[in-house]
């Protein structure tokens, strides 16, 4: 069957005058040829004929579940009508105007509205293949995007897509992610939208859920598809919109909840394992970065200082969760923070780091960090706070790394000695004594105060460790001097 055939088909079976047609078999010829024939699919998706009968079809479908009428299509014809359209519209720019001309694309969404609810074998397989439609007739067609965008984040209610990320079909829900990252790509606008419109938000938060939910599954595609769509705001500048976003309502931006860790995650993810991505950071998004290390680092102190004092015996009432999420957050920033540092823009995320009292902050967090070392109870002394010190360690570093005003600043706030401390293996801060060596050699460079320092310190004690005693090793300090002795054969 050719393709004016197959229209005058439709047309007969959409006015009815030919009630024994079988269409579901004719549309799945048609739907056969499509796969092999180029020509016959980008031809029939040419005629606007096809896309005003599919249209008008659709609509009498949603018009019969809006009545709660028997629909005139049984899903099985209506899944061939849609694969068909689906195929006609792939990478094919005429049909995809004639698409949006004729309002399938808006009665493709009211169909997927009316069976989401029901999700069942033919249902799921309908929501599925409409969503594939609709990618197909939007991808690649900018007119397109720009005009059923807008109308998917500010005009439509309630927002829809959000609702087809959240289904629990795996292959929907994958149709519904490339959806967003198709309509979001190479656009800075259609990026905006994601974050400052009701329908963007919405979608973004489903986003995001749905990373959290499929990180954890290696085989799942649906992590590499919300990164896409992150790593789309973040080429175009929405991190800090992103997080705002985000946030708990009546919530400050720095009071970090799930979904904005997430965002952060992403971020020293793509800076760290993805150089080759420029990422186009700004003075804005320093400042928010500076903002968080600040806020979380003080948020850090409270629960060591709480665990300390106010409830020694009582670390159970600390509220676990929230303090994992914090130091979650507390690290990525701290491991933001030193890239930015070390980048070529490291100068302005230094002097925005400085300016908003960040070495004073990081240097106190570093001294609460060793108060838990000194805890009694070990186990509990970590509280999770791996990593925390060897990144400290590494922004001040940085931070001193040839500027003499800063060298001295550590010495004044006492963080030469805090350094020194560092000088040791520790399995929860790998490499921290490497980092510590090559901190403290910035600090003491073409610093003769800071190296006086060093030279009037003297040990105080040899402190027996459990290591030396697994060797069979004992410390003891004399003339100043640290020194090793066995204690068995």
């Amino acid at each position: 069957m050719d393709v004016a055939q197959l229209i005058q088909t439709l047309q007969d079976y959409t006015l009815n005058t030919s009630p024994s047609l079988d269409i579901g078999n004719i549309l799945n010829q048609a739907l056969q040829r499509t796969l092999g024939d180029a020509t016959y699919r980008l031809d029939l998706g040419k005629k606007a004929d096809f896309w005003t009968l599919s249209n008008a079809l659709l609509v009498r479908h949603n018009n019969d579940l809006t009545t709660m009428t028997q629909p005139t299509e049984n899903d099985s014809s209506l899944t061939e009508l849609i694969k068909l359209a689906r195929n006609v519209a792939a990478a094919n720019p005429e049909g995809q105007a004639l698409a949006l001309n004729s309002g399938i694309l808006y009665s493709l969404a009211d169909l997927i509205q009316h069976h989401l609810p029901r999700m069942g074998d033919s249902s799921t397989l309908l929501v599925k293949v409409s969503t594939q439609a609709v990618c197909n007739m939007v991808t690649g067609n900018n007119a397109n995007l720009d005009i059923m965008w807008k109308y998917w984040t500010i005009e439509q209610e309630p927002p829809l897509w959000n609702q087809v990320i959240e289904s629990n079909d795996k292959d929907t829900v994958t149709s519904a992610l490339v959806l967003v990252s198709q309509c979001i790509r190479n656009s800075k606008q259609r990026c905006g939208a994601l974050v400052s419109t009701p329908g963007g938000i919405v979608y973004l938060k489903a986003v995001v859920k749905e990373i959290e939910r499929a990180h954890t599954e290696e085989s799942n595609q649906h992590f590499e598809l919300g990164y896409i769509v992150i790593n789309e705001l973040l080429k175009n500048g929405y991190f800090v919109d992103a997080l705002e976003a985000l946030k708990d309502s009546e919530s400050s931006v720095y009071e970090v909840n799930q979904h904005q860790t997430v965002i952060v995650k992403l971020l020293d993810s793509t800076l760290h394992k993805h150089p080759e991505i420029t990422l186009p950071l700004a003075t804005k998004d320093f400042e928010t970065l500076t903002g968080l290390l600040h806020s979380l680092s003080n948020q850090a102190c409270q629960v060591i200082d709480h665990a300390l004092t106010t409830h020694r015996d009582q670390q159970s009432n600390l509220e676990l969760d929230k303090v994992s999420l914090m130091y979650t957050c507390l690290v990525l920033s701290l491991q933001i923070t030193n890239t930015c540092l070390t980048s070529s823009q490291g100068q302005e995320m230094k002097s925005i780091l400085l300016n908003k009292g960040g070495l004073q902050v990081i240097i106190e967090l570093l001294r609460q960090c060793e108060r838990m070392v000194d805890w009694k109870d070990k186990e509990a002394s970590k509280l999770g706070f791996d990593y925390v010190k060897r990144e400290i360690v590494k922004c001040l570093g940085a931070l001193c790394y040839k500027d003499k005003d800063i060298q001295d600043e550590i010495r004044t706030l006492g963080g030469i000695a805090l350094i020194l401390n560092q000088m040791k293996i520790d399995d929860t801060n790998p490499y921290i004594r490497e980092h510590a060596t090559v901190t403290l050699r910035h600090l003491l460079e073409n610093n003769s105060d800071n190296q006086q320092l060093i030279a009037e310190m003297a040990p105080m004690e040899a402190v027996q460790t459990d290591a030396l005693g697994e060797m069979g090793l004992k410390s003891s300090l004399i003339d100043g001097k640290v020194h090793l002795e066995r204690t068995r054969k």
